[in-house]
């Protein structure tokens, strides 16, 4: 467990003092720009105030308080729960026998999708996502609860193979809730404010789609992806979180200089793809050939070739127990 939380406390501190800097920078830049005021002296030495906190930064949603993790709140608290995680586990191996009964049969759509639910009727009101580890209540409550859960799962295989087994029911049932979803929205885009009793509603639509697409991308993978391997599978899933770190730095500041080209939406939009797509992959592939690196992008310091995943039983891919 450690270890894990290791692993993860380097690249926060690359994206918090030099991934995360220039998101900062362009985003007050832009709010400047729009006002019609000079850079200076708002810009100055602008790292140096970044990382000493010492400039009384404003960004579009207000103040703007650095150094800051920006897109990696989720590392943050992806921490603080593998922390939390060490006294539980003695419960949390218990957790499945407990599980498999709230989660037979409907109950793999019900139980869960009635916490998200909960949680987002009763404290997303009071709480709002604000992504700040110190006061993000409706956050906290929901991620740490699904981490729980994903973690007393992990190797719990009637969970997944009753995701196979409802994953066409799971897929259409997301397709329904989007629909939905798209309806409320399209028919409250004039800027009114709809009763509460059919927000809470719709805030249960919206977490039921969320479930609902977890349950069908689960059963899918599972059925067709699980037994199946090869380079090209196991590069993408190394470069996942490489991927995860550096891709909003990107697009910030090569959005900043698309949208001041005056290009086509079309031309800008694949330009901006495409840029994206190449200095993610080169930021990836750069840091995976020098092991100093590694550890900063979230790899192992040394590379490992995984062994090919082997199938314990030839009718795995079939239900052995009912939830």
């Amino acid at each position: 467990m450690a270890a894990q939380q290791g692993a993860y406390g380097p690249p926060l501190l690359l994206a918090m003092f030099v991934i995360v800097p220039p998101e900062s920078y362009y985003e007050i830049l832009e709010v400047i720009q729009s006002c019609g005021v000079s850079p200076s002296p708002w810009l100055d030495n602008f790292y140096m105030k970044y990382v000493t906190a010492s400039s009384n930064w404003c960004d579009s949603d207000g103040y703007l308080s650095t150094p800051t993790h920006n897109h990696m709140w989720f590392v943050a608290f992806l921490i603080i729960y593998l922390i939390a995680l060490v006294p539980l586990l003695p419960l949390l191996r218990r957790a499945p026998k407990a599980l498999s009964v709230l989660i037979k049969g409907p109950g793999l759509f019900l139980t869960p999708w009635f916490f998200l639910f909960i949680t987002r009727v009763t404290l997303f009101p009071v709480f709002g996502e604000n992504h700040d580890f110190r006061d993000d209540g409706d956050l906290h409550t929901l991620y740490f609860g699904t981490f729980l859960f994903g973690f007393a799962i992990a190797k719990h295989r009637p969970f997944f193979d009753a995701c196979v087994r409802w994953r066409w029911v799971a897929l259409g049932a997301m397709f329904v809730a989007w629909g939905a979803l798209m309806t409320y929205y399209t028919a409250w885009s004039d800027g009114g404010t709809p009763p509460e009793s059919m927000r809470n509603t719709f805030r249960g639509v919206r977490e039921l789609q969320a479930w609902t697409a977890i349950v069908a991308l689960i059963g899918f993978a599972h059925r067709n992806l699980r037994l199946s391997d090869g380079p090209v599978r196991r590069v993408l899933t190394e470069a996942s979180f490489p991927v995860y770190l550096i891709h909003q730095t990107i697009i910030v500041v090569a959005a900043h200089y698309l949208g001041q080209a005056g290009l086509p939406v079309a031309l800008e939009a694949t330009l901006l793809i495409a840029i994206t797509v190449s200095g993610c992959w080169l930021f990836y592939d750069i840091g995976r050939r020098i092991p100093f690196l590694r550890i900063w992008i979230g790899l192992p310091s040394r590379s490992k070739v995984p062994a090919r995943p082997t199938d314990p039983s030839p009718r795995s891919h079939q239900p052995e127990a009912s939830l």
